[in-house]
């Protein structure tokens, strides 16, 4: 799963537009005048104050896909500046056949592909329109930010797919998940990043990078395995190597531990992004998830992996928007999940129940007694404080151990 920083681009007709980790661009075209593809280029004025990534991994339909929060702070020094900024997609393969002719496919790299962008400064989102990319860069996605003399916050949201390493030897498959950040490209802007965050949820939250007074290069970028179980469906590998014609010839689905991966009940499909359950742990109470249940959100659930914490003791639960048709979740109803047998099947270990107030804050509330550890923990909405058909709103939910 990739993720990267937002650029200025260099483009013609004298706008600049930012890319990844910040860049400004610019557009080469053909002798017909159609963009081939952006680039970005070094702004000397504008730079980045701040920077705060979430990386949520979540499953989709069966998809193991990323929820990306990318929430940065610019200062600008001189006078406002409307400038196209842009944010990069990798290019999709990296086919490594280092092991030899007998050992199959050797190792194969698919990077993430982005299934839904959006940005905006604190209100609606900007429009935003793909462009190619050019080099390591698969293509584009360009918007305009419109800089204030002083700081500018902008917010990049996305979804993208899983990254994944296939390795196939004689002896030996395996396939493993993995998120990626490409930090690089922050260079792009004026001086270096004055300070930054890097958080992941597997299993509970964790800090990828810190950093102060950064000017990245590829070596700082981030990448970091997934803790996301995957073996063979009943025994059979999870693909067979045509040794004739030097082609995979049969692909298995894999079986996977979809407690490590956040999931809900209901939410938009096709990766869209619109509150997702992923939204409620990306540590930012403007986004959030909102159940996508027919009859409202009673019934409706949020699984979150939490095999990292120890024995459960109290929630922290912001509620979610209270938007025509929402309302606040009145009593939540707890469970603690976890892996059981040989077949490793997620099982109820225990349950409780706990009352929310009818507030927007966060709010602390004790669970009636420790639970766990626990592999997921479930949070079942049985309650509203609205009418019954309301749909539930959870902004932010942490887990107190």
């Amino acid at each position: 799963m990739n993720a990267r920083t937002a650029v200025v681009l260099s483009v013609a007709l004298h706008s600049t537009a930012s890319l990844g980790d910040g860049a400004w661009m610019r557009e080469r075209r053909d002798e017909l005048g159609r963009v081939v593809s952006v680039v970005p280029r070094q702004h000397t004025e504008i730079g980045m104050a701040r920077e705060r990534v979430s990386l949520v991994p979540f499953l989709d339909g069966g998809v193991v896909r990323l929820f990306v929060n990318v929430r940065y702070a610019f200062a600008n020094p001189g006078a406002p500046a409307s400038l196209l900024v842009g944010f990069p997609e990798l290019r999709g393969r990296i086919v490594e056949r280092d092991c030899g002719y007998e050992c199959g496919p050797g190792r194969v790299t698919t990077h993430a592909i982005l299934e839904a962008f959006a940005a905006d400064v604190g209100g609606p989102p900007l429009p935003v329109q793909t462009l190619p990319g050019d080099g390591p860069y698969a293509r584009w996605f360009v918007f305009t930010v419109p800089f204030a003399t002083g700081e500018t916050s902008l917010r990049n949201l996305y979804v993208a797919n899983a990254g994944v390493v296939t390795t196939a030897t004689n002896t030996n498959q395996s396939l493993v998940y993995s998120a990626e950040y490409v930090l690089h490209t922050g260079a792009q802007w004026a001086g270096s990043i004055g300070a930054g965050e890097i958080d992941l949820w597997d299993g509970g939250p964790q800090v990828l990078r810190r950093f102060t007074a950064l000017r990245p290069t590829t070596h700082d970028d981030v990448h970091v395995p997934l803790d996301v179980a995957v073996t063979p469906s009943a025994g059979r590998p999870l693909f067979l190597w045509d040794y004739g014609n030097g082609q995979q010839g049969e692909s298995v689905t894999p079986r996977r531990d979809d407690g490590s991966l956040v999931q809900q009940s209901s939410a938009l499909p096709g990766g869209a992004l619109a509150h997702l359950g992923a939204m409620a742990l990306d540590g930012d109470p403007g986004t959030a998830w909102i159940d996508q249940g027919a009859h409202g959100g009673v019934g409706e659930w949020l699984q979150v992996p939490t095999r990292r914490l120890g024995r459960l003791r109290a929630l922290v639960v912001q509620g979610g928007p209270t938007a025509p048709g929402t309302a606040h979740v009145r009593r939540l109803d707890v469970t603690c999940l976890d892996l059981e047998g040989n077949a490793r099947t997620l099982t109820a270990m225990d349950r409780a129940t706990v009352l929310l107030a009818d507030v927007d804050g966060p709010q602390r509330v004790l669970l009636p007694r420790p639970m766990g550890p626990c592999h997921a923990v479930r949070l079942g909405v049985a309650e509203m404080n609205g009418p019954p058909t309301s749909h539930a709103g959870l902004a932010e939910v942490a887990f107190v151990d």
